[in-house]
């Protein structure tokens, strides 16, 4: 590990710990919109990072995969909500589940806008503030796309597979649940696949470069 790789995990951990939570934050807020109060009963409407951080997926993946150059991967703990209180379960569940991905767009529009102010401030004040504080903008509009992207994959358990799951037929919805019972198991074998990973990434990165193209336009 060198000194950039280093410097970049210092920038790059706090706006990805950030990220994951403003989502999680975002399928809370939804759920508390729709009518189902669960995840502000169990403390998980919030933006402080300690209810959602899983040990693992949210601090020793990200971090490994930083620091030594490999796939950064991780994730938080779920928002859980009860279909019960919701008016429209169906429909509700899918609301839910968009609001995660939505908030990273989100999140990346706003990293994308302070871009600009900050490469102009860079330009007449040269310190390693501004370059740090420009360089974790750029990093926000990465991370974001990315989460955004990756989350709205219909692969269970993701995000998407919940939101694809309110437009199909009833039989293949029933498919769709039993696959999401397998958890995580699907998207690792598919992301292990040769090449996979890189093709379903490949429309994140071409965002990414027109976002970072456009905030310096």
């Amino acid at each position: 590990m060198n000194a950039d790789t280093l410097q970049l995990a210092i920038l790059s951990f706090p706006i990805f710990l950030f990220s994951l939570v403003f989502h999680e934050c975002a399928h809370a807020l939804a759920g508390e919109l729709l009518g189902d109060h669960t995840a502000r009963q169990l403390g998980r409407l919030t933006l402080n990072p300690a209810p959602h951080i899983d040990p693992i997926g949210t601090i020793a993946f990200p971090l490994m995969g930083m620091l030594f150059g490999g796939l950064m991967f991780g994730w938080a703990k779920p928002v859980p909500f009860s279909p019960h209180r919701l008016r429209n379960p169906l429909r509700d569940a899918a609301l839910i589940a968009f609001a995660g991905p939505l908030s990273n767009a989100v999140l990346a529009i706003a990293f994308a806008a302070a871009m600009r102010p900050l490469a102009g401030l860079a330009l007449r004040v040269d310190t390693p503030l501004v370059e740090a504080l420009y360089a974790m903008a750029r990093l926000g509009v990465i991370w974001n796309v990315i989460l955004a992207w990756f989350n709205l994959l219909p692969i269970p358990p993701l995000d998407g597979s919940k939101v694809l799951a309110f437009f199909l037929p009833p039989a293949a919805r029933e498919r769709m649940w039993m696959a999401q019972s397998l958890g995580a198991l699907p998207l690792f074998l598919i992301i292990l696949i040769p090449g996979v990973a890189s093709f379903l990434m490949g429309p994140a990165h071409r965002i990414i470069a027109a976002l970072t193209s456009l905030a310096l336009a």
